[in-house]
């Protein structure tokens, strides 16, 4: 079930993490480009799972491996972002 608080919490994570990078595309996934395609949420906003799409599409495992290893760092700069909209990040 989907309630309209929970589908304005994705839109918002899914329009930061994509201004994220877009930003940081350059420097952190080496030059590949990086679209958010859908941003899921548990029922409790305690969870969101973001959904990646890499391009060139050779490239995507590669591109997994350094989204996986720069977790960290993008939970980081989207808390800078949502902070003060979010309890959880």
């Amino acid at each position: 079930m989907s309630s309209v608080r929970l589908e304005k919490v994705s839109a918002l994570l899914k329009r930061e993490l994509s201004t994220l990078f877009q930003q940081n595309m350059h420097t952190m996934f080496e030059g590949m480009m990086v679209t958010v395609t859908q941003v899921r949420v548990s029922p409790d906003l305690g969870v969101a799972r973001a959904y990646l799409s890499f391009f060139p599409t050779e490239k995507k495992d590669h591109g997994i491996i350094l989204a996986n290893e720069k977790k960290a760092h993008l939970r980081k700069l989207l808390a800078n972002q949502v902070g003060k909209q979010l309890r959880k990040i």
